[in-house]
């Protein structure tokens, strides 16, 4: 198994770099169920933010990207069952995937609730907005 940082995973998907793009693939063509890469939740998370914020990719196609990458036979995704638990929630509530991450994992580990400052994460399962009153 090889690890793939966030850089590789970005020009693989967003292919904008010829020279890098085109190693990527060759990278990730070579990978196979017996020898697989492997794809850390920061890894993950890294490349979902770039994809957002530098190359300004809605959340339907990103979630799409990242349903196909824990689809991959070729590829092991860390904590991958609470991944795919994200992507269903996300696609379900027409959510940011990081955001349903935290929320499936926050549940896994055991949290009652995932405190936010962020409106609309709020409306997620498991994720509370932190009421105004508190601290003050």
């Amino acid at each position: 198994m090889i690890g793939l940082d966030t850089n590789v995973l970005v020009r693989y998907l967003v292919e904008d770099d010829k020279d890098q793009s085109q190693r990527a693939r060759a990278i990730v063509a070579q990978l196979t169920a017996e020898e697989p890469g492997f794809i850390s939740l920061v890894t993950l998370l890294e490349t979902i933010w770039l994809l957002q914020r530098s190359y300004k990719v809605d959340r339907l196609a990103i979630r799409r990207a990242m349903s196909t990458l824990v689809a991959s036979p070729a590829l092991v995704i860390h904590e991958n069952a609470a991944v795919e638990e994200a992507l269903a929630m996300a696609e379900a509530h027409d959510h940011d995937l990081p955001d349903a991450l935290l929320a499936v994992l926050g549940r896994r580990a055991g949290c009652a609730e995932t405190m936010t400052f962020d409106r609309r994460a709020a409306r997620l399962p498991g994720m509370t907005l932190v009421p105004p009153s508190l601290g003050g």
